[in-house]
């Protein structure tokens, strides 16, 4: 086996039609990413940004930025400080988003159960789910 740059392997002696020869990426998602910098942040938040629509929502925004280690774990007037400076023109609530994180919401957004949840209404739920997805798949 033989590593090429970029992560690729060549794999020599497979029984394919290309010679024997297989090319696969080696590179897990996890290699791949990139760290969150404050203007990769707000290139993010701008995709997402019309779906905010009252100051609790910020609350997925500000546990993306815990998890991705630009701030830390539980720093929401850290988070709400980059966040003021990227926005200018929004509202953030820190003690309010502080009251969120508990029971699922203090897991990764993958684990948020809607049974555990501080957000007790289903539809208003999946709208922090859904903006907190869209920032880990972008």
């Amino acid at each position: 086996m033989e590593v090429k740059e970029g992560g690729m392997v060549i794999v020599k002696g497979d029984f394919i039609e290309n010679g024997g020869l297989k090319i696969v990426n080696s590179t897990t998602k996890e290699e791949k990413k990139v760290p969150l910098t404050e203007e990769l942040l707000k290139e993010k938040v701008e995709h997402i940004k019309s779906r905010i629509d009252n100051g609790r929502l910020w609350f997925p925004v500000c546990k993306y930025m815990m998890i991705e280690k630009l701030v830390p774990e539980g720093d929401f007037e850290k988070a709400a400080e980059i966040l003021k400076r990227l926005f200018p023109e929004i509202t953030i609530n820190t003690k309010d988003l502080a009251t969120l994180n508990v029971l699922s919401f203090r897991k990764k957004p993958e684990e948020w159960d809607e049974n555990d949840s501080p957000i007790k209404d289903r539809t208003t739920f999946f709208k922090y789910k859904n903006i907190a997805e869209l920032l880990f798949d972008m």
